[in-house]
């Protein structure tokens, strides 16, 4: 028995599905990505499948297995910017059983009929949507029950929507202006910032560029000393922004030139937030 596969069908249905599951699976895990990953990403997986049709599977069934796995593997690398191997594992694994859940999720709506081309657009639309709506109402229920709230900073015209955390344990001030301090991490302030003033800022910390002029001196960095659990005396960077503003429940707080400090250490890598906001900040 023959059958007429056209491979611009296969790869433009997959490519749609494949998109689709990396979106699912950026919900699922809080990965941060670009759509221009993702449409990679989701080539990538669409270009596999079009290549396993190739392989005649009687005869080469491991090497099937084996293309499977590995177009997974690069599907979810590129797509969803994973780069430690244990979030690979859970990321690909989590791809073929999100993929079994909308298989099974289609077939139900189907019918058990042929799946026309409108058909196959339409799941994919409302999967698309569902997901989407889904994730939106995590992140407002998780909003309203720890502490987070949605934050967006600014500095010379760009804008950073991100995710705070209220933490009353941190009433950081400095001394110099008087203001709350926040903490951030340097890969939010990279993603805000231009690169070589980054650079400035980390060289700055080190003490390599005390007095050096640059664009970098209109944040304003200084030193502020601070305590913290296992480091009961420190020092970190501080800079100043241009605006800052918190979207409450009821209202929205504006904060003009926030003071964001910038430890060292990474550790709001794991978090489901960007920024540690001052408690002094929602204060009425």
């Amino acid at each position: 028995m023959y059958y007429e596969v056209y491979l611009d069908a296969v790869f433009v249905t997959n490519f749609i599905m494949d998109f689709v599951l990396l979106r699912l699976l950026m919900h699922i895990f809080r990965y941060e990505s670009t759509w221009p990953r993702l449409i990679l990403g989701a080539a990538i997986g669409a270009a596999g499948s079009c290549l396993i049709l190739l392989i005649p599977t009687e005869h080469f069934f491991p090497a099937v297995i084996l293309l499977h796995g590995v177009s997974a593997v690069f599907m979810v690398k590129v797509g969803c910017r994973v780069r430690t191997k244990s979030m690979l594992i859970q990321s690909v694994t989590a791809l073929y059983f999100t993929a079994f859940l909308c298989g099974g999720f289609w077939e139900i709506l189907s019918a058990g009929s042929k799946v026309t081309s409108k058909t196959f657009f339409l799941f994919a639309a409302v999967t698309y949507a569902v997901l989407n709506c889904a994730a939106l109402l995590r992140d407002y229920w998780e909003m309203r029950t720890g502490n987070l709230y949605k934050v967006h900073i600014s500095y010379q015209g760009k804008v950073l929507f991100i995710k705070g955390f209220y933490d009353t344990g941190n009433q950081l001030m400095d001394l110099g202006s008087k203001k709350p301090v926040s903490i951030a991490s340097w890969s939010l302030l990279e993603q805000l910032l231009p690169q070589q003033i980054c650079w400035s800022l980390q060289e700055y910390q080190k003490g390599m560029e005390e007095h050096s002029e640059g664009e970098w001196r209109k944040l304003k960095p200084h030193f502020l000393t601070f305590q913290s659990v296992g480091n009961p005396s420190g020092l970190v960077i501080a800079v100043t922004l241009d605006e800052m503003c918190i979207h409450g429940e009821h209202r929205m707080v504006w904060i003009h030139q926030p003071v964001i400090a910038i430890p060292q250490e990474e550790f709001l890598a794991k978090k489901d937030y960007q920024i540690i906001l001052n408690a002094n900040l929602l204060d009425d």
